[in-house]
């Protein structure tokens, strides 16, 4: 399994957030307001933490099952 790096995670986590950041943004480009950047904000931090949740248990899952 490969080692976990603070470093690689993190830039991970913030490109994944940016995306998601990015999403709500241009859906509401005309009406940008700070209620849209708070929407925005959060599902960047919830793609971020579901994809890295997913990100793990795929990681763990082919550890274990390719040592056999």
């Amino acid at each position: 399994m490969e080692t976990f790096t603070w470093k690689k995670e993190l830039k991970s986590f913030l490109i994944t957030f940016a995306v998601g950041f990015a999403m709500v943004l241009y859906d509401q480009l005309d009406t940008l307001n700070l209620d849209s950047l708070s929407d925005g904000a959060l599902l960047g931090v919830i793609f971020g933490g579901v994809r890295a949740g997913f990100k793990r248990v795929v990681e763990l899952f082919i550890s274990i099952y390719s040592k056999k």
